[in-house]
């Protein structure tokens, strides 16, 4: 379910096969849109609020006219059920993703398919575009979260985030920042570094409309600004892991306090200082990040025990032990 961008509409889609749009202002049914074959997974409205899209199992794409009633477009180029669609802010484009592991991209003044990316490996989720227009995101059952730039018509980034498949996103407002959730139970706040985030959308058709579409199905990630870094996280939510390591490291507050003391002493640091206010400033001064104090984290990323000696083990195990309760610190208490 959608609301309008005044507040005032709201439409949902249901199994019962039907798309409807119910008026806000007085709490009725607005319009009753019927032609779906299978249950619709998804609906949005057109930034003018006139037109609404829905995505169904049927594998169709729809485009509806509120007033009339009537549907004015369909597109069926899924293999498999759409689970997302969404039009573009301010271009006559809609994007669909679907179970077929694919988003694509329509011109809805052709109707035809212009663009198809086809990196996911595992079905698709949702998709938004940012509210500039220019980067369009796509969640996926691969756990991986993609960042399109619809500038150039290529993937911009690949985001590792989710333990687990990556389940919806959502853009703020002016496009800085966007959400994601998962089957890790986590959620995740982005920020955007797309830069000019809420300018005009510069976006060009990849080509002729009487040529094919474009298909994208390599990994070469590319943008059309050159963006200096990737989006990162700000903020992450305690999955249940950590509720479970959180509990388990208050447990264990004294020990891993007397572990920090005994480290600093080694390294002829200061001692004095509470663990946790130490934590704070090596994030908020981004210590953590320097090679000294990194020390505390090789552990987390080097081989399997398996892989090690058994007197690598003996060497890195206390490390190891420690490393991982400063990380719970950082991750979840800070």
């Amino acid at each position: 379910m959608n609301f309008d961008s005044e507040g005032r509409s709201l439409v949902t889609s249901s199994e019962d096969k039907t798309v409807k749009v119910w008026n806000l202002t007085n709490y009725k049914l607005r319009a009753n849109l019927e032609g779906h074959d299978g249950p619709v997974r998804a609906a949005g409205f057109h930034p003018g609020n006139t037109l609404v899209i829905s995505g169904s199992d049927d594998c169709s794409m729809r485009v509806w006219d509120i007033e009339s009633k009537q549907q004015l477009l369909g597109f069926i180029d899924h293999k498999k059920p759409i689970t997302s669609v969404a039009f573009h802010p301010n271009t006559a484009y809609a994007a669909s993703g679907g179970m077929d592991k694919k988003v694509k991209v329509y011109d809805i003044r052709s109707k035809k398919m212009i663009c198809q990316f086809e990196t996911h490996t595992e079905e698709v989720n949702q998709i938004a575009f940012q509210p500039s227009g220019n980067f369009l995101i796509s969640t996926s059952n691969d756990s991986k979260i993609k960042v399109w730039d619809l500038r150039v018509w290529q993937p911009a980034f690949t985001l590792f985030g989710h333990t687990g498949p990556s389940r919806s996103v959502c853009f703020s407002p002016k496009g800085d920042y966007f959400a994601t959730g998962g089957d890790d139970t986590a959620i995740l706040i982005w920020k955007a570094n797309f830069g000019g985030s809420h300018g005009e959308s510069i976006i060009e058709l990849p080509s002729s409309i009487k040529k094919p579409p474009v298909i994208v199905r390599h990994k070469k990630e590319k943008s059309g600004n050159q963006l200096s870094k990737p989006p990162r996280i700000l903020v992450k939510s305690p999955s249940r892991e950590d509720e479970s390591i959180k509990l388990s490291f208050l447990r264990s507050t004294h020990n891993l306090s007397k572990e920090w003391k005994e480290y600093k002493e080694q390294k002829g640091h200061d001692t004095s200082r509470p663990l946790l206010e130490e934590c704070r400033d090596m994030v908020d001064s981004k210590i953590l990040n320097t090679v000294d104090s990194k020390i505390l984290l090789t552990e987390v990323d080097n081989p399997t025990p398996k892989q090690q000696t058994a007197t690598s083990k003996q060497q890195t195990a206390t490390n190891f032990t420690i490393a991982h309760k400063i990380q719970v610190v950082c991750e979840v208490f800070l």
